[in-house]
C-alpha cells in the first residue's frame, strides 16, 4: 500500500508539475526590439518653404530644399545641408549648399534646431524648434539674423 501512495503521489507531481508549463515558457529566445522606422526614415531629400519677416523684406512661401542625414552616433539628430532653391543646388556661389543644419529630436518634438547660413554676402544665424506632423512634414519655428535682418518665421520641410 506504500509502495502505491509512493506511485500515486510522484505522478500527482509529475501531473501538477506538467501543467503548470504554459505553452510561452517555450519561447526563451530574446525578444528583438523593433528599430523605429520613423527615424530611419527621416533620412533622404526634402523640399519646402521659408516664410518669415524681417525690418526689410518679408518672404512668403520662398522656395527651399534640404539633404537630411540621420546621425549615425545619435539617432535623434539630423545633420542636414541646405538649399536657397527647390532643386538641392546652392543659389548664390559655389558652395556645395547654402547653410548646414542641426535638428535635435525627442519623438516627434524637434527640440533644437540650428542653421548656419553660408550665403555670400548674406552669412547668418538661425535658431528654433518645432514638430514632425502625422505627415512627416518638419515644421520649424525660428529667429536668426542675416543680411536682411533679424528674421522670425517658419519653415517646412516635405520628404521627397
Amino acid at each position: 500500500m506504500k509502495t502505491h501512495l509512493t506511485l500515486y503521489a510522484w505522478m500527482l507531481c509529475l501531473c501538477l508539475f506538467i501543467c503548470s508549463c504554459s505553452s510561452d515558457d517555450n519561447n526563451n529566445e530574446p525578444q528583438q526590439m523593433e528599430e523605429d522606422p520613423v527615424e530611419e526614415s527621416f533620412t533622404g531629400d526634402y523640399r519646402g518653404t521659408w516664410n518669415s519677416v524681417t525690418p526689410s523684406i518679408t518672404y512668403t512661401d520662398f522656395a527651399i530644399s534640404a539633404k537630411f542625414v540621420v546621425s549615425a552616433a545619435n539617432p535623434n539628430r539630423i545633420d542636414a545641408q541646405f538649399f536657397a532653391t527647390s532643386n538641392f543646388t546652392s543659389c548664390c556661389s559655389t558652395n556645395a549648399n547654402d547653410g548646414t543644419m542641426i535638428i535635435n529630436l525627442d519623438g516627434d518634438t524637434i527640440t533644437s534646431f540650428s542653421f548656419i547660413d553660408t550665403i555670400v554676402d548674406c552669412e547668418g544665424s538661425f535658431s528654433g524648434n518645432g514638430m514632425i506632423d502625422a505627415n512627416g512634414n518638419f515644421i520649424i519655428d525660428f529667429t536668426g539674423n542675416d543680411c536682411d535682418g533679424d528674421h522670425v518665421g517658419q519653415l517646412l520641410f516635405i520628404k521627397q
